[in-house]
């Protein structure tokens, strides 16, 4: 058992790794994708259709290395609270599929939009009210709320994960602070945006600008798993 747990932390502290070096990728990468007109898309497609592609790439392997990072966290709680451990467990996989399904629409449905419309074929008028539909920078727009779907699962491992996690080493109790304000910061900006306190072209940024609390607590959750790993380094 000593041994599978030593593992997993392994597994825990190489992802995380991967979701800070990825993570330091995406400030270089674009992911904006093209306006629904056929200049502006042809132009887009030109010149930015290559890293763009690989900036989505990066946010996949970024959004699956943190995905194994929450599933660990889940392990380090799973002796003390394995109802908590497994809830936690759900919510990641569900977050995983959700992200998954948007980014792979970002990374597959809106390049060839972009070739339709840049083409000016007979699909480019259907092309460009489908890329309208997946508003990508739009709050109400396909991909945009599938996002922040899964960011809400997020908060909702924060609430479950707090208190077992906050009971362990010092590292894990900043991740289950840090994983709880999100969780809370979440819900306020949703309350504030259905109150009409925020606009919608305020949601995206208020809802990154929180996110780096995963980030942080992922960070944090790393340093957590290091330590075992670094006291039996011949089971590693």
């Amino acid at each position: 058992m000593k041994e599978l747990s030593n593992r997993i932390n392994t597994l825990g502290v190489v992802a995380g790794a991967v979701f800070i070096i990825t993570g330091i990728l995406s400030f270089f990468l674009p992911l904006d994708a093209p306006a629904p007109t056929q200049e502006d898309t042809a132009l887009w497609h030109m010149n930015t259709a290559g890293p763009y592609l690989f900036g989505w790439l990066n946010q996949i392997i970024a959004m699956l290395a943190l995905s194994v990072v929450l599933a660990v966290a889940a392990w380090q709680i799973f002796p003390a609270a394995p109802l908590r451990a497994g809830t936690v467990w759900v919510l990641t996989v569900s977050s995983t599929v959700v992200f998954l399904i948007s980014k792979f629409l970002s990374i597959w449905a809106v390049p060839l939009l972009a070739k339709a419309i840049a083409a000016g074929s007979n699909e480019s008028e259907a092309a460009a009210t489908l890329l309208s539909a997946l508003g990508p920078s739009t709050a109400f727009g396909l991909i945009p709320s599938m996002d922040y779907l899964g960011f809400w699962l997020y908060a909702l491992i924060g609430f479950f994960a707090f208190r077992p996690l906050f009971r362990l080493s010092w590292s894990a109790k900043i991740a289950a602070v840090v994983l709880l304000i999100y969780g809370i910061a979440f819900h306020l900006v949703g309350i504030a945006v259905l109150i009409d306190i925020l606009s919608q072209s305020q949601v995206g940024d208020s809802v990154m600008s929180i996110a780096y609390l995963v980030a942080i607590a992922a960070i944090a959750s790393l340093f957590h798993f290091r330590a075992p790993v670094l006291s039996n380094p011949k089971r590693a």
